[in-house]
């Protein structure tokens, strides 16, 4: 039985220890073709705005290339990603 991540907001830590996780990687491929300079995310208090921001830290960075597999490879971001992986 996979564990529940109340109150985790770290992307990487969620994916090692196999909690359950809902797939939002969708989104990553959307933001970037929505060709914005900026965006905000207005959520309520406790709605995953910072696991969301977390994930995508680990996706863009490059000391995080090595781990892509790892943390993405079950996802939708995993099979289909963007060019802008690890950059």
């Amino acid at each position: 039985m996979k564990k529940i991540p109340y109150g985790q907001a770290d992307y990487k830590r969620i994916k090692e220890e196999k909690f359950y996780y809902v797939d939002k990687t969708k989104f990553i491929e959307k933001l970037e073709n929505l060709n914005e300079s900026y965006l905000v995310f207005l959520r309520p208090r406790r709605f995953g705005k910072s696991l969301f921001i977390a994930m995508l830290h680990y996706y863009y960075d490059k000391h995080y290339k090595d781990d892509f597999k790892m943390l993405y490879g079950d996802t939708y971001i995993g099979k289909h990603p963007t060019k802008l992986a690890n950059k």
